[in-house]
């Protein structure tokens, strides 16, 4: 339990340093490092990876359209045929859970093949 919760902080900690300044696909290597120096069991460690990136990019992207009063993420819904602000953020959420999930998988199935 406790490396579960270690899992959550740590792909959420890094992936908002991450967000401040790095890739967009760095979420990714917090998530594998996570797996691969945290010894969990594949189901619990990729749930808690994927709502801490589903979390973290949630958060931040209404954090950014918020800053702007849903002005950019309007337009660009009107480009995606009249998507509303919510069912983009819905999106970027579903974008950042599976980056951290597939970052996870990564890293577990190194740990599997390189520690014995």
């Amino acid at each position: 339990m406790r490396n579960l919760l270690l899992i959550f902080v740590i792909v959420f900690g890094g992936g908002h340093l991450c967000l401040l300044g790095l890739p967009w696909w760095s979420v990714a290597i917090f998530s594998a490092a996570a797996a691969y120096f945290l010894p969990a069991k594949l189901i619990p460690g990729t749930i808690m990876a994927t709502l801490s990136g589903a979390m973290l990019w949630f958060l931040h992207a209404y954090l950014l359209d918020s800053a702007n009063e849903s002005m950019l993420s309007q337009k660009v819904g009107q480009v995606f045929l009249g998507a509303k602000p919510l069912h983009l953020l819905l999106f970027t959420t579903l974008v950042g859970a599976l980056i951290a999930k597939l970052g996870y998988l990564t890293g577990y199935t190194a740990r599997k093949a390189f520690v014995r």
